[in-house]
């Protein structure tokens, strides 16, 4: 993978754990990540936990995880979406702002109107 994309792919992964300095075992890439709420690193390029699940079936880290490191990502992304999506917030809010206050404004104009022409 190029340089540039694996920064990208890199950065997608991020709030999900810390970047080891290490080697995966099977891509030879920089890419193992220690994902803390599982406790357990993963290649973010193969996909593939590389620490194996425990024996005990009560362990809380283990029997929480996933099958792919993939799921994780995707159910963090899925709640994610409405701050991913605060651009289109912003400008919606924007746009209902600027909606009121040209009624604003146009309300004080007709007041102001209304006043001046009772005070003659």
């Amino acid at each position: 993978m190029k340089h540039k994309r694996l920064e990208e792919h890199k950065k997608c992964w991020k709030p999900l754990g810390i970047y080891l300095n290490e080697k995966c075992p099977k891509c030879e890439q920089k890419t193992v990540l220690l994902m803390d709420k599982y406790d357990a690193r993963c290649c973010t390029l193969c996909n593939e936990w590389l620490d194996d699940i425990c024996d005990d079936p009560n362990c809380f880290f283990c029997c929480q995880r996933p099958q792919t490191p993939y799921e994780e990502r995707y159910h963090y992304d899925e709640k994610m979406d409405p701050m991913q999506n605060g651009k289109e917030w912003r400008r919606e809010v924007y746009q209902h702002k600027m909606d009121g206050m040209k009624r604003h404004i146009r309300k004080r104009d007709n007041d102001e109107k209304f006043v001046y022409h009772k005070k003659k």
